[in-house]
């Protein structure tokens, strides 16, 4: 079974934030340089698609969430009552997990049961269960870059969206990825962050570390990343040492493909891909090196290792970003309550 090496994480216990030096700069980034425009659409989900048909949008599209559209609402109306919230890959293992089975599956039969459950269910079913993924509109006429990097550092909003509220239009999206490339292209502007070892910035020093065994199987593994919240968990050898890791991601190439999703119920050992291995880091590489690292492989953590190779902690692309700025304090219960009220969202989270 999964378990964990560190406690976990308190909810309300946020990264550690910059000194608010940089705010500056990051507000004059133009929020619209993130807009789609007319031949680049956002790409919306409507509320009555099945989950498998779901999955293959993300895959297609090469997205990691999509907006739900409301199918009962015309186009013209407001946001707040057409996108009704958003699925990803973690939403849709927690539906998994705790919605539709609950309990590893114990013969072929009920994993053929459990496949079926995918295609019969529309993604309507999964907002109650998208715990970092609401849908967070960023008003182009009321907000700036700043605020984006609030929410998707300290406050762990995986993506927001570029709105025109008073038109009712949906223009882009900004995901933690692409605020990060923000930061990479710009880490001359901030001499006094990137030289510093992420230690002496309190970062790694959050974020407890969940692993599994080689011989836990991926049902283990998905639990796992249900239970605690998180989008990767390492795999550990006998003595303790990283040996690979598993990622939302490997949920939707298991799913997709009928030869892989038996899987679910045998040792991860069997099948596992040593990549992982790569995303690895120590308390003393620089705040810049530990951003090219997430800048080279398109990720969302960094293991923290030992000497011995052990993982010890993890370094969230959110810790990131949200030690570039802090949030001001004649904003923080608005963001708060902003961030943790889900606009727009169903009644059902």
């Amino acid at each position: 079974m999964a378990s964990s090496l560190f406690p976990l994480r308190a909810e309300n216990n946020f990264p550690v934030e910059g000194d608010g030096s940089h705010n500056e700069a990051f507000r004059r980034v133009p929020l619209d340089r993130f807009n789609l425009g007319k031949n680049g659409d956002v790409v919306t989900i409507d509320s009555n698609v099945s989950i498998i048909d779901a999955i293959k949008i993300l895959s297609d599209q090469r997205v990691q969430s999509v907006p739900v559209r409301d199918v009962s609402k015309g186009e013209k109306a407001p946001l707040k009552e057409k996108y009704i919230g958003t699925i990803d890959f973690m939403s849709i293992i927690s539906w998994l997990m705790t919605g539709a089975w609950g309990y590893a599956p114990k013969s072929l039969e009920e994993l053929r049961s459990l496949k079926q459950r995918f295609s019969t269910t529309s993604v309507s079913h999964l907002l109650s269960y998208a715990r970092t993924s609401p849908f967070v509109p960023i008003d182009l006429n009321e907000n700036d870059f700043t605020d984006v990097m609030i929410l998707l550092g300290k406050y762990g909003i995986r993506r927001v969206f570029t709105v025109d509220l008073a038109a009712s239009r949906l223009l882009g999206v900004i995901s933690q990825r692409k605020a990060l490339e923000v930061v990479a292209n710009n880490m001359d502007q901030f001499p006094d962050l990137s030289s510093k070892p992420i230690k002496s910035l309190g970062i790694g020093q959050v974020h407890p570390v969940i692993s599994v065994n080689l011989m836990d199987t991926y049902w283990d593994a998905f639990n796992a990343l249900q239970t605690y919240g998180i989008h990767s968990v390492p795999v550990v050898d006998g003595d303790g040492k990283l040996a690979g890791g598993i990622c939302t991601c490997d949920f939707k190439d298991m799913v997709l493909d009928a030869s892989k999703f038996g899987n679910l119920a045998r040792p991860i050992a069997e099948s596992l891909s040593r990549e992982h291995e790569q995303y690895t880091c120590r308390l003393e590489d620089t705040f810049e090196q530990v951003v090219r690292k997430f800048e080279s492989f398109h990720i969302y953590c960094l293991y923290i290792v030992d000497d011995s190779f052990r993982p010890i902690s993890v370094v969230a692309l959110r810790d990131v970003l949200a030690a570039c700025v802090r949030e001001p304090v004649d904003k923080e219960q608005q963001f708060r309550n902003y961030a943790s009220a889900r606009p727009f969202a169903s009644e059902q989270q």
